[in-house]
Order: structure tokens, then C-alpha cells, then sequence
């Protein structure tokens, strides 16, 4: 078995959702955060939503784009020693 599938199994079985595919999740976790953005009179929600990484690393596009679609949030690339 891949390592990245091992990774998927576990955060299914961490999740509870052995069952549920990726796609499935991710389109019910975009559902419940763009729920979440909703004020109403008697509640506020803030949350925030970013991935940091050491500016000598770079994410790959797709998995901001990711980020961006599912969690409504976004990746950065810092100096971590600035």
C-alpha cells in the first residue's frame, strides 16, 4: 500500500469516515464552511484558515487550489527565522 493511501485510511478512521470518499468529504467540509461564514443575530463565528510553510519549501498549486475550494482558506510561504 502507498504511503499517501496508508495516510488517507487513517484520517478516515480518525474522522470515523471509512466509507467516504475524499471528494464526498471534501464537498461536505466546503458545505459546512460556507455555512459556518453565516451571522445571524444571536451567533458569530470566526475562524481562521491558513497553512504556513518555510519560504524554502513551495506548496504545489493544486493543493492550494485545494485549500482554496474545500476550506476557504489560503497557504503562505514565510521566513520562519524573520
Amino acid at each position: 500500500m502507498a504511503q499517501t493511501e496508508k495516510q488517507k485510511e487513517e484520517i478516515a478512521t480518525t474522522l470515523q469516515k471509512e466509507n467516504v470518499r475524499v471528494n464526498d468529504l471534501n464537498r461536505a467540509n466546503a458545505s459546512l464552511m460556507s455555512a459556518s461564514h453565516q451571522t445571524t443575530d444571536d451567533i458569530t463565528l470566526h475562524m481562521a484558515h491558513s497553512i504556513w510553510i518555510n519560504h524554502q519549501f513551495h506548496f504545489q498549486s493544486h493543493f492550494t487550489q485545494h485549500i482554496e475550494d474545500y476550506f476557504n482558506g489560503n497557504t503562505e510561504e514565510i521566513d520562519v527565522f524573520d
